[in-house]
């Protein structure tokens, strides 16, 4: 007996996020050729997939933490959406209360606010507020300190391995795709 095959709209949950956070931007045409298709699914309008979408971004609102929505929200939103619409976070809203959260932590609490929102910026795909040059200067810090600052820094010796900021953006990210994963099967969003 073969096993029935399902057909999904996305094709993993990395898909399903990227797609469902970008998807707020996009204009539904009347003409599927227009859009093309998302998926293998034929039978889905533009519309089934915008549904789609906001079933997704309800669903990461739902289950995930506020840490994870906000990493999403910075990685996968369009920056155009920041000005067009009120949504919950917006792409500079998310990459801010990620700022903060990272500051919380006791490695980075005596950086710079804006450093951190200039790395996250990064990170989100932005343009930072400043050059490296110029965080070099105003921290008094060389370059290879500001690159294990945001990538962390490896075991030397004795030294446990540090988590760079990235190493929080990432685990986020991980974390969303990670709670997301079994949900998504469960209701057949993804295979």
């Amino acid at each position: 007996m073969e096993a029935e095959t399902v057909d999904t709209p996305y094709r993993s949950v990395r898909h399903a996020l990227s797609r469902a956070f970008a998807g707020e931007e996009r204009v539904i045409c009347k003409s599927p050729m227009l859009m093309g298709s998302r998926s293998s699914r034929s039978d889905m309008t533009p519309q089934d997939h915008a549904a789609q979408d906001a079933i997704v971004v309800s669903l990461v609102y739902q289950h995930c933490r506020r840490e994870a929505i906000a990493a999403v929200t910075a990685q996968y939103m369009p920056d155009s959406l920041t000005r067009a619409r009120g949504v919950t976070f917006t792409k500079n809203g998310a990459i801010r209360a990620l700022a903060d959260e990272i500051r919380e932590h006791h490695l980075f609490a005596s950086l710079p606010a804006l450093y951190v929102v200039d790395i996250v910026r990064q990170w989100a795909g932005l343009s930072p507020g400043r050059s490296e040059a110029g965080w070099i200067e105003e921290m008094g810090k060389s370059s290879r300190t500001l690159r294990n600052i945001k990538n962390g820094s490896g075991a030397a010796g004795n030294r446990k391995p540090k988590p760079g900021v990235l190493t929080f953006l990432d685990d986020w990210i991980e974390e969303a795709e990670s709670t997301m994963r079994p949900v998504m099967r469960e209701r057949e969003i993804i295979g």
